[in-house]
């Protein structure tokens, strides 16, 4: 996992799975990504993982951010 800022916006290189699946990016406040998660109800087990995983990652980013 890398902390970055982006630098010029552009367009997303999805798979034609993640296509499918309806994947888009979003652009939030930092704080209200955290806020945004903790909401998700994901069913399957890749999705609980994935929501528990970014969360720890988040929490992580916020404590390197506000050092």
């Amino acid at each position: 996992c890398f902390l970055a800022a982006e630098l010029a916006p552009g367009a997303p290189r999805f798979t034609r799975k993640e296509r499918a699946k309806g994947f888009k990016v979003e652009w939030h406040p930092f704080g209200q990504v955290i806020v945004l998660l903790q909401r998700e109800r994901p069913v399957d087990y890749e999705g609980k993982f994935i929501v528990k995983r970014d969360l720890r990652f988040l929490h992580e980013a916020a404590g390197v951010a506000n050092k």
